[in-house]
């Protein structure tokens, strides 16, 4: 493959990196569904209040006589924080923040054998298992049908894959996963 061994393993089965013909092509429909214009308006209200927010305490912060303003560190955790409000409906303790920050490490670390990607592989254990515990918790609870903030989960609650078959809890929450990530 022309993909590095750490983007072969670490993005898993269900992203779409690793995919080609019908299975493929079933993903990227249901991203559709997740990303597509109907989504993005669904999504457009969070963005906005959150980004009016990022920038009013950033506004809040130059108006000091000193900052402490760190524009990389504090743009990964707006995004962190929009992204997993997005597909998951709220923002996770910090450390699944930081989960994502070693998941994002181990997918570009030099190789399999770095502590990077094993510390990569353990935080997408984790958060896989924290996405999927959630997912079913919200679903149990029947509220996937009663808020929007759960637009992701409800629509991979109904997504299936290239032979029709509905998503398994397991696949809605890698796929959830790697939402966040970007993938």
């Amino acid at each position: 493959e022309a993909l590095p061994e750490t983007f072969r393993e670490l993005p898993t089965n269900y992203g779409a990196l690793r995919m080609s013909g019908a299975r493929h092509q079933a993903t990227r429909a249901n991203f559709g569904r997740v990303l597509g214009r109907a989504a993005l308006e669904a999504y457009a209200p969070v963005i906005g209040a959150r980004t009016r927010e990022f920038v009013r305490s950033i506004a809040k912060q130059e108006g000091q006589s000193s900052s402490t303003f760190a524009p990389g560190r504090a743009c990964v955790d707006f995004s962190l924080d929009l992204l997993f409000e997005l597909f998951c409906g709220h923002v996770p303790d910090a450390k699944y923040k930081r989960a994502m920050l070693a998941y994002n490490g181990g997918l570009l670390s030099l190789g399999k054998w770095t502590p990077e990607f094993k510390s990569g592989k353990k935080a997408l254990e984790e958060l896989t298992t924290y996405v999927r515990d959630d997912y079913r918790r919200v679903k149990s609870a029947g509220l996937l049908d009663e808020e929007e903030r759960y637009f992701f989960y409800k629509r991979y609650s109904e997504a299936t894959d290239e032979f029709g078959q509905p998503f398994d809890d397991e696949r809605i929450a890698t796929t959830c996963v790697l939402m966040v990530w970007g993938d």
